[in-house]
């Protein structure tokens, strides 16, 4: 965990080490310390407080992932900000939970990112659609995909796995990640979590 709060970090560390087969190796008060340490600890999973962002920028998140660069980052968040939400989306996060509903969904979203999945609360999903639509982007955009990049976008929205898009579409998983990589450069987006973000915003 870097920078989470001592009450938040207090009940995430419990919720975790509560879990069977998981346990809570580390906590930091900053990136700068993180970045030190992580290669020591080699976490599957990073929790960062959003508030960090204020302090050091989304650009945090892809430093940490340069020390790590196979490690999910779920992003704690009270939800109040969307500009803030939508550049830690840019920067590579794999998803959120807020901060209210920690006891309920923290664990639930450790195991989708475990998963390869991307944990979106319907808070975050409505507000940052919300800002796409009012910037009148999203919709341009979708509407100029290709019927087939439109379909994969709509199994990624519904939480489909790549594997899982292949089986349906009858296509091999290399093909799904080509489409992805298609996608994203035609979006203009760097993850999963941002493109169907816009996906759902349009």
């Amino acid at each position: 965990m870097v920078g989470v709060q001592p009450p938040v970090w207090e009940l995430a560390r419990k919720l975790i080490d509560s879990a069977k087969g998981f346990s809570c190796s580390a906590a930091f008060d900053d990136t700068e310390t993180a970045r030190l340490r992580l290669r020591r600890y080699r976490p599957e999973v990073l929790l960062m407080d959003l508030s960090l962002l204020r302090i050091e920028g989304a650009g945090c998140i892809t430093d940490l992932r340069q020390n790590c660069p196979r490690i999910k980052i779920l992003v704690l968040t009270s939800g109040d900000d969307d500009h803030e939400i939508l550049a830690a989306l840019r920067a590579g996060a794999n998803g959120f939970v807020l901060n209210r509903n920690l006891a309920t969904d923290l664990m639930p979203a450790i195991r989708q990112v475990v998963a390869g999945e991307t944990p979106l609360s319907s808070d975050v999903t409505a507000r940052v659609a919300a800002f796409f639509r009012q910037q009148g982007k999203a919709c341009s955009e979708i509407n100029h995909l290709p019927p087939r990049l439109k379909q994969v976008l709509d199994f990624l929205a519904r939480g489909h796995l790549y594997k899982e898009i292949a089986d349906e579409l009858g296509i091999t998983y290399d093909t799904v990640n080509s489409y992805i990589k298609v996608i994203y450069e035609r979006l203009n987006v760097h993850s999963r979590s941002e493109a169907v973000l816009k996906y759902l915003g349009r």
